[in-house]
């Protein structure tokens, strides 16, 4: 495992740990996606714009999960564990497209991803 996805994984492992990074789509990428969760991260990305890297590895995990129920995961009881089997996934996914598809920076502001009114 490379030092830079290890460090990816330690900064997404908790709830909020990695709002100080957000993911921000590339002006010109490098490729098209090439997985379902290069796709699904895209796509999140190209709606809503720029967002943390935590709860884009969790949007992310969610869609992964969802994919796997509908193609018959729920057979194999994934339904008990939920979305969270898939983070590991979400996070390898969004790490090897970093540079690529997107950037993964550090957030120069403390502001959230839904800010107050």
């Amino acid at each position: 495992m490379s030092a830079k996805l290890f460090g990816l994984r330690a900064k997404v492992r908790g709830a909020g740990v990695a709002t100080d990074h957000r993911v921000r789509l590339l002006g010109a990428p490098l490729r098209p996606p090439a997985t379902l969760a290069e796709r699904q991260a895209l796509a999140l990305l190209t709606r809503e714009g720029p967002m943390a890297l935590d709860r884009l590895v969790d949007l992310v995990a969610r869609d992964l999960y969802r994919d796997e129920l509908r193609h018959g995961g729920g057979e194999a009881e994934i339904g008990l564990i939920g979305s969270t089997l898939f983070r590991s996934d979400a996070c390898q996914a969004v790490e090897a497209a970093d540079s690529v598809l997107w950037t993964i920076e550090a957030s120069t502001s403390s502001t959230s991803d839904h800010p107050s009114p």
